[in-house]
């Protein structure tokens, strides 16, 4: 797949560049009240099949904007670079920051910065970092959303370092790492499980198989099984999670298909690690006490002798992969060295095929 032409256009969209709310990236303390930087400013962006999140935050952690943008991946994998460059490109004419992380998910190459493959996005062996930084004449890392996600978070758990959770991500695609508390050098091991056989003769993938979990899980999935069970078209899952809630047999049907499949295919990981809790971060962050109480009873059924994990959301909720993004660009601007922002030019740039 080659970037379409480059043409860079201003970001347009309700939320796109605008200040959001203060905080620093690892949710411990404020930002700075008088709106100027401090040390080196980063861009860190994470993207969805749904959404373009992205966060701009300064040396010592404050927040200094934040955005979120449609993503239209409906509309073909070009159109979603498109956008992520456009994007950039303006955040980075904005802000002049010194380096950008992008956090996606599907399989990663972070050696190489390419998406490998990452099916909610149409994307296959993408060389986004490569295209990233041409267009924008920064470092950029790119890394997994899980990873980054449990990066932030264990920073933000810096007290507890002796108890390193387990982070998974389930929003888009479902992943997860073994979070470090304290450390800035990167989680543990990261791993996509979206493609693990969660149910023989489920539904197509299109990853080309049947019964992934990221078909039954993920947001995407949850949505197509309501309009399933129900001829209803086009309900988000948190919709779907929020009637079920209300007492929606169909929708809780489908939250406990859901819950069920997550729990079987963390559940042998979890035995081997032994982690005291799991900590949910994506979409399913914000899904409320129920749904991790759920997961929990899940996991217990599974899990021998008592070593079920207490399921807490992120800390940082839904934000913990774009700030994790921050924080990829942070190390990798550490590695390369101190860089002078260089604004995108405005027209007649073409990315490298």
């Amino acid at each position: 797949m080659k970037p379409p032409p480059r043409h860079v256009a201003a970001a347009q969209g309700d939320e796109a560049g605008r200040p959001g709310e203060a905080g620093r990236a690892d949710g411990r303390a404020d930002g700075r009240a008088d709106g100027r930087a401090a040390g080196p400013v980063v861009i860190g962006l994470e993207l969805g099949a749904t959404r373009l999140r992205s966060v701009v935050t300064a040396g010592d952690g404050s927040v200094l904007a934040s955005g979120l943008r449609h993503t239209g991946a409906a509309k073909g994998p070009d159109a979603v670079v498109e956008l992520l460059l456009d994007h950039a490109a303006e955040l980075t004419r904005r802000h002049a920051p010194s380096a950008v992380g992008l956090a996606l998910p599907g399989t990663v190459a972070e050696a190489t910065g390419t998406c490998v493959h990452a099916t909610a996005l149409g994307w296959r062996g993408v060389p986004v970092r490569h295209w990233l930084a041409e267009e924008l004449g920064l470092p950029v890392a790119v890394g997994h959303e899980a990873g980054a996600g449990a990066l932030a978070e264990g920073l933000a758990r810096a007290r507890r370092p002796h108890h390193p959770p387990v982070f998974v991500s389930v929003g888009t695609a479902v992943g997860a790492a073994v979070v470090r508390p304290g450390r800035a050098d990167g989680p543990g091991h990261v791993v996509d499980l979206g493609h693990l056989r969660a149910e023989a003769g489920g539904g197509p993938c299109a990853c080309g198989a049947t019964g992934c979990l990221e078909t039954v899980v993920s947001d995407r999935g949850v949505s197509r099984a309501y309009h399933r069970a129900t001829g209803e078209a086009r309900v988000p899952a948190a919709e779907v999670r929020r009637r079920a809630a209300a007492g929606d047999r169909a929708a809780a049907r489908v939250c406990t298909r859901a819950v069920e499949s997550l729990a079987a295919a963390l559940g042998p990981g979890l035995a081997m690690l032994a982690p005291e809790r799991l900590v949910v971060g994506g979409e399913w962050a914000s899904a409320g006490g129920a749904h991790t109480d759920a997961l929990r009873a899940a996991l217990s059924r599974r899990l021998p002798f008592g070593r079920t994990p207490l399921v807490r959301p992120a800390r940082l909720g839904r934000r913990a992969g774009v700030l994790g993004a921050a924080l990829l660009a942070r190390r990798r601007l550490a590695a390369a060295g101190p860089v002078r922002a260089q604004p995108p030019p405005r027209g007649g740039t073409t990315a490298a095929g």
